[in-house]
């Protein structure tokens, strides 16, 4: 019937924004993470730059998967002993975002200035990691099993 065809239609893409939402939760809680680390690493403990950008964005990776898993993909969750393989594909995978903001960020920093450290991060976050790391976590590590 026309309705219940509806209906579906409807609820699928419900829960597509659903799942998206959630990303955008899990993600705003790595930024926090990255954000907080980034100022201790390169302003408290004045770590070198990039390593400050490498090892911030690292722990946001770590609190993605976590979260990811046991939140935003739980229909799809990874456990047991494949979790173990499907972290190191995740960080694969995320190397491309930690590559990304760790070369972005430095240059930035380089050019406009460590002051413009913390206001460099949402936007390579938002405009340049956050569609690679959807794109990869929805294609590669939380796929549909046919």
């Amino acid at each position: 019937d026309i309705f219940e065809y509806m209906w579906l239609c409807i609820k699928i893409r419900i829960e597509k924004w659903e799942r998206f939402f959630k990303f955008g939760i899990v993600g705003f809680i790595g930024f926090l993470i990255n954000f907080i680390a980034l100022y201790l690493f390169a302003s408290v403990l004045h770590l070198w730059e990039w390593l400050s950008w490498a090892l911030s964005t690292e722990l946001a990776i770590i609190s993605n998967f976590i979260w990811n898993n046991i939140w935003t993909f739980r229909d799809r969750k990874i456990t047991g002993s494949d979790i173990f393989k499907k972290f190191i594909q995740f960080n694969g995978t995320s190397a491309g975002a930690l590559l990304i903001q760790t070369l972005a960020g430095t240059a930035g920093t380089k050019i406009l200035g460590e002051t413009y450290r913390q206001i460099l991060l949402p936007f390579i976050i938002v405009f340049l990691v956050l569609p690679y790391n959807y794109l990869m976590y929805t294609l590669v590590i939380w796929k549909k099993k046919k």
